[in-house]
């Protein structure tokens, strides 16, 4: 049985499953190491190349030939550490699920906040069924956790490239985001996500602080 919980959001079950790679639009041109030199010699923030990396699909170089190209280009020992963990995460599937929502910017600023959920999984291979949040403030996704990447104050935080969702076959199991939302929050968007194939089911999504 699942407890109750504070501030909740969600009250129904949800079952997200994966969308096959062929149902879905083609995906954008990989980020390359010769992308992320332009954007530095073009004075993108930091910041940005970081949440581009996390973002986007990519095909980095990162041995050590590559690596000697990019910090000689100027590229940040911040940007290149996101690089090599970004290189080397598994390789998913390119299947995925996704389900979004607004969360009321009012109702967080300034606080730290819980999110957390039930997941039941059923055959998750190749990625995972997890929870994720994002707060847009200064910068787009300036505070940013999808159970996988986890970045705050446009860095990467602590156990960033760590998956903490739910894979393979899974009795209903509490799992929970704490992130801060900074004072100039514009906007916040959460949900929930499963990479590669199988299903899994959500249930009892709440916040707390």
């Amino acid at each position: 049985m699942r407890p109750p919980l504070i501030g909740l959001l969600v009250t129904l079950t949800l079952c997200v499953t994966s969308i096959p790679a062929q149902s879905r639009p083609p995906q954008t041109k990989p980020l390359t190491n010769d992308d992320i030199i332009e954007m530095v010699r073009a004075g993108v923030p930091q910041s940005t190349i970081i949440t581009s990396v996390l973002y986007k699909p990519l095909k980095f170089d990162v041995s050590p030939e590559g690596i000697i190209a990019l910090n000689m280009a100027g590229v940040s020992e911040a940007v290149l550490d996101q690089m090599i963990r970004a290189a080397s995460r598994p390789k998913f599937d390119a299947s995925f699920g996704v389900a979004t929502a607004t969360f009321p910017v009012s109702d967080a600023v300034g606080r730290t906040i819980r999110y957390s959920g039930w997941i039941k999984s059923e055959n998750v291979l190749n990625g995972y069924a997890g929870l994720w949040w994002r707060v847009d403030g200064q910068q787009l996704g300036e505070v940013f956790d999808n159970s996988n990447a986890r970045i705050i104050g446009g860095q990467p935080a602590a156990n960033s490239g760590t998956i903490r969702g739910a894979t393979g076959t899974a009795d209903w199991t509490l799992y929970e985001l704490e992130l801060p939302v900074p004072a100039g929050a514009r906007n916040i968007n959460f949900g929930l996500l499963l990479t590669g194939t199988g299903a899994a089911w959500f249930d009892a999504l709440g916040k707390s602080r």
